[in-house]
């Protein structure tokens, strides 16, 4: 829906941090990753306009296709790569505010052997909008979460 196509990003081996865990979302304009073993939302939604001309003898009005909206884009069980960094980015966007500088994310499905990639999509104009569930390990840095959502202007699907 609008979005150009774009080269399908590479599983690198051990980008996909947990097993069983099959989309790897991969970020732009930052080095985050993150792998998630379900994606959901992003709906789309036209507005309608309704629309009577002055002149009209209809007894209603019309509509008219307006504007497309997208939902709130969900990856659930997901885990940031191994980086404090990773962490640190929600704050960033918090403080940002208007002056975000949104982002592109490519989701890639991957086969069960996360060797291959079996479809990719690409949303536009992304930031992390919730983040739900977090676990806390003293082991490791990773950071295992419910649900992560984010905003996105539009999303489409590339290959």
């Amino acid at each position: 829906m609008g979005v150009a196509t774009a080269a399908a990003g590479s599983a690198s081996a051990g980008a996909v941090p947990l097993r069983g865990q099959n989309y790897l979302v991969e970020f732009a304009n930052t080095e985050h990753t993150l792998s998630a073993s379900k994606i959901s939302g992003g709906d789309a939604t036209i507005s309608t306009s309704p629309y009577r001309a002055g002149d009209s003898s209809l007894p209603y009005v019309e509509n008219f296709p307006g504007m497309i909206a997208f939902s709130i884009l969900s990856a659930s069980h997901a885990m940031f790569e191994n980086k404090i960094e990773n962490w640190n980015w929600l704050e960033d966007i918090a403080l940002a505010g208007t002056q975000l500088e949104k982002d592109t994310m490519t989701i890639s499905l991957l086969d069960a052997d996360l060797n291959t990639v079996l479809a990719v999509w690409q949303a536009l104009g992304v930031f992390i909008y919730k983040i739900s569930g977090v676990d806390l390990t003293g082991d490791s840095s990773n950071i295992v979460i419910e649900t992560v959502e984010f905003s996105l202007d539009n999303i489409g699907r590339t290959q």
